[in-house]
């Protein structure tokens, strides 16, 4: 699935926020004033006045409806700078949104925690490649292991999700494992999958091995 702005609809005559404080009523209390308007409110705060809106993206990612939280969580993608502290408040928020029941919220908090690339996360992502029931979200998290250059994870996780059933987490293990770029691993447990049935595998596989650097993998 996707996510982020591209999935909001806005109204034929949307509202129009005129100051920062009609954007922080409206996310302050979202589910008084529906998706679109707190949609407008979000990306208006983000895009004029970027400062305010870092306390309620925070604050939303916590939020009990799987929309705002999803919402939430992209919109940090969006602002240029981001304060420190911020950060470290972000990245604290996603990693419980990890435990979030929705799917895709987990799924999006995976991908934020890639985007940020950091190692707190660590432990919890590989918790999640390892225990979610949803492809799509054990997909983000091999994804984010790899952003983040976990070793831990490319001893065994990342190894055993290579033999899933589903392409799409077998597609991300490869391309974590490309981005560790552990040779060992990449000699040893990547060649194999140049016969999957799944021509993406196969194209992501190629290109590891040939950026590994090793010319007998050209042969």
């Amino acid at each position: 699935p996707s996510f982020g702005f591209a999935e909001c609809q806005i109204p034929t005559q949307p509202w129009e926020p005129k100051e920062p404080l009609s954007c922080i009523e409206v996310l302050e209390n979202p589910s008084n004033h529906g998706r679109e308007k707190t949609y407008r409110a979000l990306k208006t705060l983000m895009m004029e006045w970027e400062e305010k809106a870092f306390p309620l993206i925070v604050r939303l990612i916590s939020h009990k409806e799987p929309d705002f939280q999803r919402m939430a969580l992209k919109t940090f993608k969006k602002i240029q700078t981001i304060n420190q502290d911020y950060k470290e408040a972000l990245e604290t928020k996603a990693i419980e949104a990890l435990a979030a029941t929705n799917s895709e919220v987990r799924a999006t908090a995976a991908q934020t925690l890639a985007e940020l690339g950091t190692l707190i996360a660590e432990q919890a992502l590989i918790n999640l490649a390892q225990n979610d029931n949803s492809p799509s979200v054990i997909a983000w998290a091999a994804t984010a292991l790899g952003e983040i250059k976990s070793k831990a994870a490319s001893n065994s996780v990342l190894l055993n999700l290579l033999k899933s059933p589903e392409p799409q987490v077998r597609y991300s293990a490869v391309r974590a494992l490309g981005e560790i770029n552990n040779p060992v691993f990449i000699k040893h447990h990547l060649p194999p999958l140049l016969n999957d049935p799944y021509i993406p595998i196969k194209m992501a596989v190629c290109e590891t091995l040939g950026n590994s650097g090793d010319r007998r993998f050209y042969q």
